[in-house]
């Protein structure tokens, strides 16, 4: 029994089960008052209960009586096992009515005994850096954060391109070349790489397996993913004329390589990007707030409740090593 509250859902009134199809209307219920009814998991749903490397399942309240058609689905998550060993908790969520009474705490242990079962010595997972329910599990369960990477964003015409320097070259990079490229270019190669809100280990193997619906341009310093819309696959990712972008390296390099992307895709496609969200580390933050790009949270007075100017969030990596 996990107390929160007075009022606690305990682990003797629920069922565990994996989800199936037909949970698809119960689990829209419960996302439709996540992220302000803007929740990814409905547009995905189908695709993960068909993947063979994942465990999704969900925790259910039993009927009471005959009349009840099923059981009431409270929460559900998701495990995506990357390899034999390690393991990426993603997509839980409680619904609403069953918030704060102990069920993210049963639902997150849950997803570790499912990795750990597994033979998983590595768990991780991301979570947005104001979730402070989220952090208060990482806490609670001793992973530690390994990565923070800023989160921005702007309209193309709030950015500031500038005309791209004649010598200044950049290319597509293969995906089973990004690790070398990586190793090989950057001043400080990340230890995990961000694919939006999502992360997955910097390792030649889970490039290909993970990485290869993105497009990688790299120039001499710098290394840019570029997520378009059709290449969302199983987790969140930009809307309809717009784009989501990580970048490591060179401030101006991967600056450059986005304005170029941009306008020579416009030209090819004969479609326009209206929106750009990136997602860098803070050392290299700053540069783009100077040229277009801004935070996407609005800093709130305590006092009056009103919005007073956008703040710094961002999307933050959480992993748990298990001897």
């Amino acid at each position: 029994m996990f107390i929160i509250l007075s009022i606690v859902i305990k682990k003797t009134d629920i069922v565990f089960r994996t989800l199936q199809r037909t949970d698809f209307a119960q689990v829209r219920e419960i996302s439709k008052d996540i992220w302000e009814g803007d929740d990814y998991v409905p547009h995905v749903f189908q695709k993960w209960i068909k993947d063979t490397d994942a465990a999704n399942f969900g925790i259910f309240l039993p009927k009471k009586s005959d009349s009840e058609e099923e059981p009431e689905l409270i929460a559900f998550g998701r495990v995506k096992f990357y390899s034999d060993t390690i393991a990426w908790m993603e997509g839980g969520r409680v619904k609403s009515a069953y918030q704060k009474k102990g069920v993210g705490i049963i639902l997150t242990e849950y997803a570790i005994q499912i990795a750990l079962e597994h033979g998983c010595n590595l768990i991780q997972y991301a979570t947005y850096s104001d979730n402070d329910g989220s952090i208060a599990l990482a806490q609670r369960f001793g992973f530690i954060q390994k990565d923070y990477l800023v989160f921005l964003e702007a309209a193309i015409s709030e950015i500031n391109f500038v005309k791209i320097p004649e010598n200044f070259t950049y290319s597509k990079i293969p995906v089973q070349n990004i690790y070398d490229f990586m190793v090989n270019h950057l001043e400080d190669s990340p230890e995990n790489i961000n694919v939006g809100f999502s992360f997955f280990p910097n390792r030649p193997e889970f490039f290909q397996k993970l990485g290869s619906h993105y497009l990688w341009l790299g120039s001499k310093h710098t290394i840019v993913r570029i997520e378009l819309p059709i290449t969302t696959e199983n987790h969140e990712g930009p809307e309809e004329e717009g784009i989501w972008c990580t970048i490591y390296g060179k401030s101006v390099e991967g600056f450059n390589i986005l304005g170029d992307f941009i306008q020579k895709y416009s030209q090819l496609e004969k479609k326009a990007i209206m929106k750009v969200v990136l997602f860098v580390p803070k050392k290299i933050a700053k540069f783009f707030l100077l040229n277009g790009f801004h935070y996407d949270l609005h800093q709130e007075n305590k006092e009056t409740g009103e919005k007073e100017g956008l703040r710094e969030t961002g999307v933050l990596l959480f992993e748990k090593k298990v001897e």
